[in-house]
Protein backbone atom coordinates (compact mmCIF):
# COMPACT_ATOMS: atom_id res chain seq x y z
CA UNK A 1 0.00 0.00 0.00
CA UNK A 2 0.91 3.63 -0.73
CA UNK A 3 2.15 6.30 1.91
CA UNK A 4 -0.44 7.96 3.78
CA UNK A 5 -0.04 11.07 2.17
CA UNK A 6 0.00 9.52 -0.88
CA UNK A 7 -3.33 7.86 -0.40
CA UNK A 8 -5.00 11.37 0.66
CA UNK A 9 -3.90 12.76 -2.23
CA UNK A 10 -5.41 10.06 -4.36
CA UNK A 11 -8.70 10.42 -1.89
CA UNK A 12 -8.74 13.70 -2.41
CA UNK A 13 -8.57 13.64 -6.11
CA UNK A 14 -11.37 11.39 -6.51
CA UNK A 15 -13.36 13.97 -4.07
CA UNK A 16 -12.34 16.85 -6.44
CA UNK A 17 -13.74 14.65 -9.42
CA UNK A 18 -17.27 14.50 -7.98
CA UNK A 19 -17.51 18.08 -7.26
CA UNK A 20 -20.22 18.55 -10.49
CA UNK A 21 -22.24 15.50 -8.94
CA UNK A 22 -22.44 16.35 -5.35
CA UNK A 23 -22.99 20.60 -6.67
CA UNK A 24 -25.80 19.01 -8.76
CA UNK A 25 -27.53 16.91 -5.72
CA UNK A 26 -27.47 19.64 -3.60
CA UNK A 27 -28.94 22.20 -5.76
CA UNK A 28 -31.59 20.17 -6.94
CA UNK A 29 -32.43 18.92 -3.24
CA UNK A 30 -32.86 22.78 -2.58
CA UNK A 31 -35.15 23.19 -5.38
CA UNK A 32 -36.93 20.16 -4.60
CA UNK A 33 -37.51 19.99 -1.08
CA UNK A 34 -39.67 17.25 0.00
CA UNK A 35 -41.31 17.07 4.23
CA UNK A 36 -40.43 14.41 6.95
CA UNK A 37 -41.09 11.12 5.60
CA UNK A 38 -42.14 11.83 1.80
CA UNK A 39 -38.68 12.07 0.96
CA UNK A 40 -39.64 9.83 -1.98
CA UNK A 41 -37.99 11.72 -5.43
CA UNK A 42 -34.82 12.37 -3.16
CA UNK A 43 -34.42 8.95 -2.12
CA UNK A 44 -35.06 7.89 -5.21
CA UNK A 45 -32.31 10.18 -6.97
CA UNK A 46 -29.56 9.63 -4.47
CA UNK A 47 -30.41 5.81 -4.72
CA UNK A 48 -29.97 6.00 -8.63
CA UNK A 49 -26.85 8.43 -8.29
CA UNK A 50 -25.36 5.49 -5.41
CA UNK A 51 -26.32 2.86 -7.76
CA UNK A 52 -24.49 3.89 -10.72
CA UNK A 53 -21.33 4.50 -9.15
CA UNK A 54 -21.64 0.43 -8.26
CA UNK A 55 -23.13 0.96 -4.97
CA UNK A 56 -26.00 -2.23 -4.15
CA UNK A 57 -29.38 -0.40 -2.85
CA UNK A 58 -32.04 -2.04 -0.28
CA UNK A 59 -34.85 0.42 0.27
CA UNK A 60 -38.21 0.82 2.18
CA UNK A 61 -35.99 0.05 5.35
CA UNK A 62 -37.06 0.15 9.20
CA UNK A 63 -40.54 0.72 8.31
CA UNK A 64 -39.69 3.72 6.46
CA UNK A 65 -40.54 3.78 2.55
CA UNK A 66 -38.03 6.69 2.04
CA UNK A 67 -34.73 4.73 4.02
CA UNK A 68 -32.52 3.22 2.11
CA UNK A 69 -28.56 1.07 2.29
CA UNK A 70 -26.38 1.75 0.04
CA UNK A 71 -23.25 -0.55 0.43
CA UNK A 72 -19.79 -0.84 -1.63
CA UNK A 73 -17.65 -3.81 -0.85
CA UNK A 74 -14.58 -4.39 -2.42
CA UNK A 75 -12.70 -7.58 -1.29
CA UNK A 76 -14.03 -10.43 0.91
CA UNK A 77 -14.02 -8.78 4.78
CA UNK A 78 -12.24 -5.54 6.13
CA UNK A 79 -13.29 -2.75 8.16
CA UNK A 80 -16.47 -0.72 7.64
CA UNK A 81 -17.68 2.45 7.48
CA UNK A 82 -20.98 4.11 7.16
CA UNK A 83 -22.01 7.75 6.13
CA UNK A 84 -25.00 9.32 7.36
CA UNK A 85 -26.81 10.93 4.29
CA UNK A 86 -30.05 13.46 5.19
CA UNK A 87 -33.00 14.34 2.64
CA UNK A 88 -35.91 16.01 4.58
CA UNK A 89 -36.98 19.48 4.58
CA UNK A 90 -38.97 21.79 6.72
CA UNK A 91 -42.22 23.36 5.76
CA UNK A 92 -42.34 27.13 4.17
CA UNK A 93 -38.37 26.91 4.82
CA UNK A 94 -37.09 24.12 2.66
CA UNK A 95 -33.65 23.48 3.39
CA UNK A 96 -33.40 25.22 6.00
CA UNK A 97 -31.40 23.09 7.99
CA UNK A 98 -29.09 21.96 5.40
CA UNK A 99 -29.79 18.57 4.34
CA UNK A 100 -28.76 18.99 0.68
CA UNK A 101 -25.80 19.50 1.92
CA UNK A 102 -25.51 16.61 4.40
CA UNK A 103 -27.15 14.34 1.91
CA UNK A 104 -24.40 15.15 -0.89
CA UNK A 105 -21.66 15.12 1.21
CA UNK A 106 -22.16 11.87 2.83
CA UNK A 107 -22.94 10.37 -0.59
CA UNK A 108 -19.84 11.75 -2.43
CA UNK A 109 -17.49 10.64 0.53
CA UNK A 110 -18.81 7.30 0.02
CA UNK A 111 -18.06 7.26 -3.75
CA UNK A 112 -15.04 8.62 -2.96
CA UNK A 113 -14.12 6.17 -0.48
CA UNK A 114 -15.25 3.22 -2.61
CA UNK A 115 -13.10 4.68 -5.53
CA UNK A 116 -9.98 4.46 -3.29
CA UNK A 117 -10.85 0.58 -2.06
CA UNK A 118 -11.07 -0.69 -5.85
CA UNK A 119 -7.60 1.75 -6.90
CA UNK A 120 -5.74 -0.10 -3.97
CA UNK A 121 -7.34 -3.13 -4.03
CA UNK A 122 -8.15 -2.72 -0.11
CA UNK A 123 -10.48 -5.25 1.53
CA UNK A 124 -13.50 -3.33 2.74
CA UNK A 125 -17.07 -2.09 2.94
CA UNK A 126 -18.54 1.47 2.16
CA UNK A 127 -21.99 2.34 3.59
CA UNK A 128 -24.59 5.23 2.77
CA UNK A 129 -27.05 4.91 4.99
CA UNK A 130 -30.41 7.17 3.63
CA UNK A 131 -32.14 8.42 6.52
CA UNK A 132 -35.21 10.01 6.36
CA UNK A 133 -37.45 12.32 8.86
CA UNK A 134 -34.51 13.52 11.21
CA UNK A 135 -36.76 16.86 11.54
CA UNK A 136 -39.92 15.60 13.24
CA UNK A 137 -39.69 12.26 14.72
CA UNK A 138 -35.98 10.57 14.55
CA UNK A 139 -35.79 8.32 11.47
CA UNK A 140 -32.62 6.54 12.61
CA UNK A 141 -34.59 5.29 15.66
CA UNK A 142 -36.46 3.10 13.73
CA UNK A 143 -33.29 2.20 11.72
CA UNK A 144 -31.22 1.06 14.36
CA UNK A 145 -33.85 -0.51 15.83
CA UNK A 146 -33.73 -2.88 13.13
CA UNK A 147 -30.52 -3.71 12.99
CA UNK A 148 -29.39 -1.70 10.01
CA UNK A 149 -26.10 -0.31 11.82
CA UNK A 150 -24.67 -3.64 13.08
CA UNK A 151 -21.28 -4.47 15.91
CA UNK A 152 -18.98 -4.56 12.66
CA UNK A 153 -19.44 -1.05 11.82
CA UNK A 154 -15.95 0.24 12.78
CA UNK A 155 -17.11 4.16 12.42
CA UNK A 156 -19.65 5.83 11.34
CA UNK A 157 -18.90 10.17 10.02
CA UNK A 158 -21.68 12.71 9.54
CA UNK A 159 -20.99 16.23 9.10
CA UNK A 160 -24.13 19.31 9.81
CA UNK A 161 -23.66 22.71 7.98
CA UNK A 162 -23.91 25.50 10.74
CA UNK A 163 -22.08 28.28 11.92
CA UNK A 164 -18.59 27.41 13.35
CA UNK A 165 -16.14 24.76 12.08
CA UNK A 166 -16.60 22.36 15.49
CA UNK A 167 -17.04 18.70 16.71
CA UNK A 168 -19.88 17.84 18.53
CA UNK A 169 -19.38 16.13 22.07
CA UNK A 170 -22.66 15.44 23.56
CA UNK A 171 -26.51 16.27 22.81
CA UNK A 172 -28.86 15.89 25.33
CA UNK A 173 -31.85 13.19 25.26
CA UNK A 174 -34.85 14.23 23.81
CA UNK A 175 -38.24 13.05 22.76
CA UNK A 176 -41.80 14.64 21.47
CA UNK A 177 -45.28 14.06 21.87
CA UNK A 178 -49.18 14.58 20.94
CA UNK A 179 -51.72 15.29 23.68
CA UNK A 180 -54.96 15.27 22.13
CA UNK A 181 -57.86 16.34 24.08
CA UNK A 182 -61.59 15.33 23.05
CA UNK A 183 -64.55 17.30 24.38
CA UNK A 184 -68.18 17.52 23.24
CA UNK A 185 -68.79 20.35 20.91
CA UNK A 186 -72.14 22.56 21.55
CA UNK A 187 -73.12 26.09 21.03
CA UNK A 188 -71.62 28.74 22.82
CA UNK A 189 -74.23 31.14 23.41
CA UNK A 190 -77.72 28.83 23.64
CA UNK A 191 -76.62 25.33 25.14
CA UNK A 192 -72.69 26.29 26.17
CA UNK A 193 -73.83 24.07 29.52
CA UNK A 194 -73.59 20.62 26.65
CA UNK A 195 -70.16 21.22 25.80
CA UNK A 196 -67.40 19.74 27.27
CA UNK A 197 -64.18 22.16 25.53
CA UNK A 198 -61.58 20.40 24.98
CA UNK A 199 -59.31 23.39 24.18
CA UNK A 200 -59.85 24.43 27.70
CA UNK A 201 -58.46 21.07 28.43
CA UNK A 202 -55.43 21.59 26.82
CA UNK A 203 -54.85 25.16 28.20
CA UNK A 204 -55.39 23.90 32.02
CA UNK A 205 -52.60 21.46 30.92
CA UNK A 206 -50.00 24.20 29.39
CA UNK A 207 -50.73 25.92 32.86
CA UNK A 208 -48.97 22.68 34.28
CA UNK A 209 -47.19 22.33 32.62
CA UNK A 210 -45.79 25.84 33.42
CA UNK A 211 -45.79 25.25 36.99
CA UNK A 212 -43.82 21.43 36.16
CA UNK A 213 -40.65 23.60 34.79
CA UNK A 214 -39.63 25.25 37.82
CA UNK A 215 -39.04 21.77 39.26
CA UNK A 216 -37.03 20.07 36.94
CA UNK A 217 -33.32 19.54 36.11
CA UNK A 218 -30.87 22.06 34.90
CA UNK A 219 -30.76 21.37 31.02
CA UNK A 220 -34.46 20.83 30.83
CA UNK A 221 -36.66 21.81 28.20
CA UNK A 222 -40.01 21.63 27.32
CA UNK A 223 -41.41 23.99 24.32
CA UNK A 224 -45.19 23.38 23.22
CA UNK A 225 -46.95 24.45 20.50
CA UNK A 226 -50.92 24.12 19.97
CA UNK A 227 -51.07 22.74 16.79
CA UNK A 228 -55.00 22.25 16.93
CA UNK A 229 -57.25 25.01 18.97
CA UNK A 230 -60.70 24.54 17.53
CA UNK A 231 -62.53 26.22 14.73
CA UNK A 232 -65.28 28.68 15.32
CA UNK A 233 -65.46 30.73 18.55
CA UNK A 234 -69.48 29.84 18.55
CA UNK A 235 -69.33 26.40 18.72
CA UNK A 236 -67.16 24.39 21.92
CA UNK A 237 -64.20 22.71 20.57
CA UNK A 238 -64.49 19.27 20.38
CA UNK A 239 -61.03 18.50 20.00
CA UNK A 240 -57.94 20.44 20.85
CA UNK A 241 -54.07 18.85 20.03
CA UNK A 242 -50.40 20.48 21.50
CA UNK A 243 -47.12 18.90 20.46
CA UNK A 244 -44.38 19.09 23.10
CA UNK A 245 -40.76 18.60 23.00
CA UNK A 246 -38.96 17.10 25.89
CA UNK A 247 -35.17 17.39 26.32
CA UNK A 248 -32.86 15.68 29.20
CA UNK A 249 -29.74 15.57 29.70
CA UNK A 250 -29.80 11.77 30.06
CA UNK A 251 -32.32 9.05 28.69
CA UNK A 252 -33.39 7.77 31.71
CA UNK A 253 -34.64 11.24 33.51
CA UNK A 254 -35.98 11.86 30.12
CA UNK A 255 -38.48 8.98 30.44
CA UNK A 256 -39.37 9.35 33.99
CA UNK A 257 -40.06 12.76 32.89
CA UNK A 258 -42.40 11.74 30.04
CA UNK A 259 -45.00 10.31 32.78
CA UNK A 260 -45.00 14.04 34.78
CA UNK A 261 -45.88 15.30 31.72
CA UNK A 262 -48.38 12.73 30.94
CA UNK A 263 -50.35 14.32 34.46
CA UNK A 264 -50.28 17.51 33.33
CA UNK A 265 -52.22 16.38 29.93
CA UNK A 266 -54.43 14.11 32.59
CA UNK A 267 -54.72 17.02 35.10
CA UNK A 268 -56.65 19.71 32.16
CA UNK A 269 -58.96 16.79 31.10
CA UNK A 270 -59.93 15.78 34.89
CA UNK A 271 -60.71 19.50 35.16
CA UNK A 272 -62.79 20.15 32.39
CA UNK A 273 -64.39 16.55 31.53
CA UNK A 274 -62.61 15.70 28.22
CA UNK A 275 -60.29 12.95 27.06
CA UNK A 276 -57.03 12.76 26.54
CA UNK A 277 -54.95 10.88 24.71
CA UNK A 278 -50.99 10.60 24.05
CA UNK A 279 -48.93 10.14 21.08
CA UNK A 280 -45.16 9.07 21.85
CA UNK A 281 -42.40 9.74 19.78
CA UNK A 282 -39.28 8.06 19.55
CA UNK A 283 -36.66 8.42 22.06
CA UNK A 284 -33.52 10.00 20.68
CA UNK A 285 -30.35 8.92 22.93
CA UNK A 286 -27.82 11.84 24.24
CA UNK A 287 -24.68 11.71 21.59
CA UNK A 288 -21.20 9.66 22.36
CA UNK A 289 -18.58 11.63 20.62
CA UNK A 290 -15.78 8.99 19.96
CA UNK A 291 -12.98 10.96 20.34
CA UNK A 292 -10.26 8.66 18.92
CA UNK A 293 -12.33 8.97 15.71
CA UNK A 294 -13.04 12.73 16.51
CA UNK A 295 -9.08 13.42 16.67
CA UNK A 296 -8.88 12.27 13.17
CA UNK A 297 -11.20 14.15 12.13
CA UNK A 298 -10.16 17.34 13.96
CA UNK A 299 -6.65 17.23 12.23
CA UNK A 300 -8.92 16.79 8.92
CA UNK A 301 -10.23 19.83 8.95
CA UNK A 302 -7.39 21.42 9.81
CA UNK A 303 -5.37 19.97 7.14
CA UNK A 304 -7.38 21.08 4.37
CA UNK A 305 -7.19 24.80 6.38
CA UNK A 306 -10.12 25.31 8.45
CA UNK A 307 -10.23 26.75 11.87
CA UNK A 308 -11.95 24.15 14.56
CA UNK A 309 -13.62 25.60 17.85
CA UNK A 310 -13.67 24.46 20.68
CA UNK A 311 -17.25 23.27 21.03
CA UNK A 312 -17.74 19.51 22.81
CA UNK A 313 -21.50 20.16 23.21
CA UNK A 314 -24.58 21.18 21.95
CA UNK A 315 -28.19 22.57 22.74
CA UNK A 316 -29.93 20.72 20.02
CA UNK A 317 -30.75 17.24 20.33
CA UNK A 318 -30.59 14.04 17.01
CA UNK A 319 -31.32 10.96 16.23
CA UNK A 320 -27.72 10.56 15.53
CA UNK A 321 -27.25 10.08 19.14
CA UNK A 322 -29.19 6.70 18.67
CA UNK A 323 -26.95 5.85 16.03
CA UNK A 324 -23.90 6.54 18.42
CA UNK A 325 -24.76 4.10 20.82
CA UNK A 326 -24.66 1.13 18.41
CA UNK A 327 -21.64 2.24 16.59
CA UNK A 328 -18.78 4.05 16.99
CA UNK A 329 -19.91 7.58 15.92
CA UNK A 330 -18.55 10.91 14.74
CA UNK A 331 -20.50 14.69 13.97
CA UNK A 332 -19.01 17.50 12.99
CA UNK A 333 -20.07 21.05 12.38
CA UNK A 334 -19.10 22.85 9.00
CA UNK A 335 -19.38 26.76 8.42
CA UNK A 336 -21.99 27.92 6.04
CA UNK A 337 -22.74 31.72 6.58
CA UNK A 338 -22.60 33.24 10.05
CA UNK A 339 -24.25 33.74 12.88
CA UNK A 340 -26.43 36.39 11.60
CA UNK A 341 -28.01 33.74 8.85
CA UNK A 342 -30.19 31.52 11.28
CA UNK A 343 -30.87 28.11 11.19
CA UNK A 344 -33.88 26.73 10.06
CA UNK A 345 -34.54 29.81 7.80
CA UNK A 346 -34.75 30.69 4.18
CA UNK A 347 -31.91 32.18 4.49
CA UNK A 348 -30.01 29.47 5.71
CA UNK A 349 -31.57 27.37 2.99
CA UNK A 350 -30.24 29.80 0.56
CA UNK A 351 -26.65 29.64 1.69
CA UNK A 352 -26.11 26.06 1.40
CA UNK A 353 -26.18 27.06 -2.17
CA UNK A 354 -24.03 29.65 -2.10
CA UNK A 355 -20.29 29.55 -3.31
CA UNK A 356 -19.97 29.48 0.40
CA UNK A 357 -22.20 26.57 0.53
CA UNK A 358 -20.81 24.80 -2.26
CA UNK A 359 -17.12 24.29 -0.70
CA UNK A 360 -18.61 23.45 2.83
CA UNK A 361 -20.12 20.49 0.98
CA UNK A 362 -16.78 19.98 -1.11
CA UNK A 363 -14.69 19.86 1.81
CA UNK A 364 -17.20 17.91 4.31
CA UNK A 365 -17.17 14.92 1.45
CA UNK A 366 -13.52 15.72 1.92
CA UNK A 367 -12.99 15.25 5.68
CA UNK A 368 -15.60 12.24 5.83
CA UNK A 369 -13.38 10.37 3.26
CA UNK A 370 -10.34 11.11 4.65
CA UNK A 371 -11.95 10.20 8.61
CA UNK A 372 -12.72 6.96 7.23
CA UNK A 373 -9.47 6.19 4.93
CA UNK A 374 -7.57 6.32 8.02
CA UNK A 375 -10.27 3.81 10.48
CA UNK A 376 -9.76 1.49 7.34
CA UNK A 377 -6.14 1.29 6.89
CA UNK A 378 -5.22 1.93 10.87
CA UNK A 379 -5.72 -1.27 13.03
CA UNK A 380 -4.39 0.31 15.93
CA UNK A 381 -6.64 2.99 15.34
CA UNK A 382 -9.66 0.72 15.14
CA UNK A 383 -8.90 -0.78 17.88
CA UNK A 384 -8.59 2.32 20.48
CA UNK A 385 -12.36 3.17 18.74
CA UNK A 386 -13.94 0.33 19.68
CA UNK A 387 -12.25 0.21 23.36
CA UNK A 388 -13.31 3.70 23.58
CA UNK A 389 -16.87 2.85 22.57
CA UNK A 390 -17.82 -0.41 24.30
CA UNK A 391 -16.43 1.95 27.48
CA UNK A 392 -18.82 4.83 26.76
CA UNK A 393 -21.73 2.13 26.50
CA UNK A 394 -21.26 0.48 29.93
Amino acid sequence: MADKNSNYESLLQNVKSLEAEMFHYSRWLYENPELPRQEYIAAEKLCSWLKGHGFSVQGSLGGLPTAFVAAYQFGSGGPEVGFLAEYDALPAVGHGCGHNIIASSAAGAGIALARWLERTKTPGRVIVYGCPDEEYDGGKVPMVEGGLFPETLNAVLHIHPGHINSLWGWTPAATSMLMKFYGKSAHTASEPEEGINALHALLVAFRALDALRHHVRDGTRMPATITDGGGAPNAVPSYAEARIHLTASERDYLVSLIEKVKNCGRGGALATGAEVKFWEGPVYDHLILNEAIGERMGQHFTGIGLDLKNNKTAIGSTDVGNVSVAAPTCVGTIAIAGPETKMHSKEFALATVSPHGEKALRDAAAIMALTALDVISDQALRDRVNREHLAARQ
